[in-house]
């Protein structure tokens, strides 16, 4: 996946290093944790993964502990009504307990410096306050969880702890919907110019579930520029001039689906969060625009963040093929 802008979410281990968070991971998780308990709906890895990734989106914090990631699975998926399936991925969480460190400047350092973002003369201060508080309470070893935790409360009082992350999952009812739109319901409700982006392929918009109500749409350029007959090489002002048609589809999709929803005897967190998929994006670039191997990716990240730049509803996640 091309990342478009500084969204990446890091997740501070135990032993104090971090890893970038990757949603296919938690839902490969989740889905070992369905098998387990015996779950055969194991399509809720997808709508659980994709709603714990919009929370932590949703914040300004851009690390989280694993274990308060591993919490907000279990809880994400106890609020939807698969108690058994968070047991299972409970059981399953890697619980070894970090190996205590020495009580000095080079391991608190080496500690904070991994996990948080700070240097120079503010990350030897804070230092020197974790090293204070620890020396005053008698340790000459701790776990680096506690020297993060401390390094946190330094560096800013008021944003240390992370606030409950407000999940956007709804339980199902048994016996009940899974989807609250089908890509039929826009073919039947949609304007012309939205069907004729379904019937070409340019759009394929994915069921919206009842679990997490999201909008997730496929946008493929190649389809698009086929339909419209561009030229080859497609040069970006060409694609910039008739691209009009798939923003306007898109922003139908989005009004329409909010419209549909609002009607819902349960209330559905509004707007809904948009993601967009561009399948075939580098194949595009290379081939349509002849964009050479070392510039693909720079040239389709300029043309999807003109293109995203033009949405009404800017997407809060963007996979790109």
């Amino acid at each position: 996946m091309i990342q478009l802008s500084n969204t990446a979410i890091m997740i501070v281990r135990p032993d104090s290093s971090s890893i970038p968070f990757d949603v296919e991971d938690i839902q490969t998780r989740i889905i070992r944790a369905c098998i387990a308990a015996g779950e055969t709906e194991s399509w809720i890895a997808g709508d659980i993964s994709l709603s714990v990734e919009f929370a932590l989106l949703s914040t300004k914090s851009r690390f989280i502990k694993e274990s308060d990631l591993n919490h907000l699975i279990v809880r994400a998926l106890e609020d939807s009504g698969y108690p058994h399936v968070a047991a299972e991925f409970k059981r399953s969480a890697p619980v070894a307990p970090p190996s205590d460190l020495p009580v000095n400047e080079k391991s608190i350092r080496t500690t904070v410096a991994a996990s948080l973002s700070l240097s120079g003369e503010k990350l030897e201060t804070i230092v020197s306050k974790v090293e204070a508080a620890l020396r005053a309470i008698g340790f000459d070893r701790c776990s680096p969880r506690l020297m993060l935790e401390l390094a946190r409360q330094f560096r800013d009082r008021e944003t240390a702890v992370l606030p409950p992350l407000a999940l956007k999952t709804h339980p199902l009812k048994p016996g009940g919907d899974i989807l609250l739109l089908q890509q039929s319901d826009f073919r039947e409700l949609g304007s012309l110019n939205l069907k004729d982006l379904f019937a070409g392929g340019s759009l394929r918009l994915y069921g919206i579930s009842r679990l997490f109500p999201a909008l997730r749409i496929d946008v493929s350029f190649p389809c698009f520029a086929d339909a419209m007959e561009l030229s080859k090489p497609v040069s970006e002002l060409a694609l910039l001039a008739s691209w009009n048609r798939l923003l306007s589809g898109i922003d139908e999709l989005c009004e329409k689906a909010d419209h549909f929803c609002r009607s819902e005897e349960l209330p559905v967190a509004l707007p809904l969060p948009l993601c967009l998929n561009f399948r075939e994006a580098l194949r595009f670039a290379a081939e349509y625009m002849n964009c050479t191997p070392t510039t693909v990716t720079e040239c389709i990240r300029g043309v999807l963040n003109d293109f995203t730049g033009a949405l009404e509803r800017k997407p809060f996640k963007i996979n790109v093929d």
